[in-house]
C-alpha cells in the first residue's frame, strides 16, 4: 500500500513530467467532494456526527453526499478547461487511493497547490467544504490568485464574505456555532495584506444570473435533454407549439406583460434565457462545437476554426446524464468567456440601462437585437454550419446580458421553486 508521502510525490512528479510547471501550470479546481452543503444537509436530516455518517451510515453518505459532488467536480472541472485552455486543468475529486486518510488528501493537494498552481478555482458551495476551506486558506498564503467559476478574482474581502455567508446559511437551517466550527476550519483574514481588491460583499448580478440559470438547466437537462434534441432536429422556421420559437416566445410574452419591474416578470425572463441556453446546448450536441467566444460575426470562420473543432458532442439517441451535464458545462464556460471579452471582472455591465424603458416590444432595442438581428441569422445560416451556430451563441449570449442588465436596474430573481 501507498504512503501518504509516496502518493504526494507520485504526483508532483507526475504534474511536472506533463509540463505543468513555471510556463504551463496548473489551475486547481477547488471542489466538495466528501464534505460541503449536502453532507450538512444529510447530517442535519441523520441527526448524527461525521464519524458516524461515514461508518454507519456509508452507502447513504456515498449516494447522497460523494457521488453528486463528484459528477458536480466533473462538470466544473470541464468549464475550467474551456475557460483556461492553456492551463492544466487539475480535478482533484479524480484521485482516490486506499488507505489515504482526509488528512493525507489536505495535506497532498496543498502541496500542490504550493508547487504547481498558477491559479485556484472556488467552486460553489467551497466555503461549506472542509477541503476546500484548507486549500482556499493555502492558496490565500501562498499569494496564488483565486477566482471564482466565472473567472472573477476573489480577493480577501470576497473570501471573507463567502465565509459569513456560508455561516448565516447553516445558523438558519439550525447548526450552533461551535458545531459550525467543529466541521468548517476558519478562513484566514489576511485583508490588508495582500494588494488591494474591489470589495464585493454580495455576489455581482452576472454571478447571481449564472449561476440561477445553471440550476435551472441542471433540473431541466434530467428531463428534457432528448425532447430538445429533437426540436433542434425540427427546421428553425417552425413556429408550432413543438418549436424553440414558441418556447422562447411563451416566455418572452409572458415577461413582457408582466413587467420587468415586478418579481414575476424577472423569473420570466430568466425562464426565457435559460430555454435559450437549452437550445444552444440542444445545438452544440445535435450539430457540433462552437467557434471562440468574442470572434465578430463578420469573421471568417473557416479561416479561424480548424476543421478538428467542428465535432459534434452529443449522442443524442443515447444522451445520458453525464453527457448533457458536459455539454451544458461547456455551453456556460463559453457564455462566461464571451462576456469577459467585453466587460472587466466585477463591473456593471456593458449595455445602458435606459434600453430597458423601451420594453420588450416589437421594434424596442432588446427584440431587435435579439429576433431581428442574431436569431434571424441564425435561421438562415442554419445551425449546422459553424456561422449559424455562432449567431445562436451570441442570441443566447445577449439573453444573458439582457437578464444581467434587469437585474442591475430593476431588481433580483425570486428563488426558484424545486431543487435537484
Amino acid at each position: 500500500m501507498l504512503d501518504a508521502n509516496s502518493v504526494t510525490t507520485a504526483v508532483k512528479q507526475t504534474l511536472s513530467a506533463v509540463g505543468a510547471g513555471l510556463n504551463l501550470g496548473v489551475t486547481y479546481v477547488s471542489v466538495p467532494i466528501k464534505t460541503g452543503r449536502r453532507e450538512f444537509e444529510l447530517l442535519r436530516r441523520l441527526g448524527c456526527s461525521r464519524e458516524t455518517l461515514r461508518t454507519r451510515h456509508v452507502d447513504e453518505w456515498k449516494r447522497l453526499v460523494v457521488d453528486p459532488n463528484l459528477k458536480d467536480a466533473a462538470q466544473y472541472a470541464i468549464a475550467a478547461r474551456r475557460q483556461y485552455p492553456n492551463s492544466l486543468v487539475l480535478n482533484p475529486s479524480c484521485l482516490e487511493v486506499h488507505g489515504l486518510e482526509p488528512a493525507d488528501y489536505h495535506s497532498l493537494w496543498q502541496e500542490v497547490i504550493l508547487s504547481h498552481a498558477r491559479q485556484v478555482v472556488a467552486t460553489p458551495d467551497w466555503a461549506l467544504s472542509e477541503g476546500s476551506r484548507r486549500e482556499i486558506n493555502r492558496a490565500q498564503e501562498m499569494g496564488r490568485p483565486i477566482v471564482d467559476q466565472f473567472g472573477v478574482t476573489l480577493g480577501p474581502t470576497d473570501l471573507t464574505a463567502g465565509d459569513r455567508r456560508a455561516r448565516d446559511h447553516l445558523i438558519s437551517e439550525g447548526w450552533s456555532h461551535s458545531e459550525i466550527d467543529e466541521l468548517l476550519p476558519p478562513i484566514l483574514d489576511i485583508r490588508g495584506q495582500v494588494g488591494k481588491e474591489p470589495v464585493r460583499d454580495e455576489p455581482t448580478h452576472i454571478e447571481v444570473a449564472l449561476q440561477w440559470l445553471q440550476q435551472e438547466r441542471r433540473f431541466q437537462r434530467r428531463f428534457y435533454a432528448r425532447l430538445d434534441d429533437d426540436r433542434t432536429r425540427n427546421s428553425f422556421h417552425d413556429t408550432s407549439e413543438t418549436s424553440w420559437w414558441y418556447r422562447l416566445h411563451k416566455y418572452w410574452d409572458q415577461a413582457e406583460i408582466a413587467s420587468m419591474s415586478s418579481d414575476k416578470g424577472r423569473e420570466f425572463l430568466a425562464k426565457f434565457t435559460a430555454v435559450a441556453v437549452g437550445m444552444l446546448e440542444s445545438i452544440v450536441r445535435v450539430h457540433g462545437e462552437l467557434p471562440e467566444p468574442a470572434i465578430p460575426s463578420t469573421e471568417n470562420l473557416d479561416r479561424l476554426v480548424p476543421q478538428a473543432r467542428r465535432k459534434k458532442l452529443g449522442h443524442s439517441e443515447e444522451l445520458s446524464e453525464i453527457e448533457a451535464n458536459e455539454v451544458g458545462a461547456i455551453v456556460f464556460a463559453w457564455l462566461s468567456r464571451e462576456r469577459l471579452e467585453y466587460v472587466k471582472p466585477g463591473t456593471d455591465p456593458v449595455v445602458d440601462k435606459t434600453h430597458l424603458d423601451e420594453g420588450l416590444g416589437r421594434g424596442a432595442f432588446w427584440h431587435k437585437q435579439l429576433f431581428d438581428v442574431y436569431w434571424n441569422r441564425g435561421v438562415a445560416l442554419g445551425p449546422e454550419t459553424l456561422a449559424g451556430r455562432q449567431q445562436f451563441a451570441k442570441f443566447t449570449s445577449t439573453c444573458v446580458a439582457l437578464l444581467e442588465t434587469v437585474l442591475w436596474a430593476k431588481g433580483g430573481l425570486p428563488a426558484r421553486r424545486y431543487e435537484l
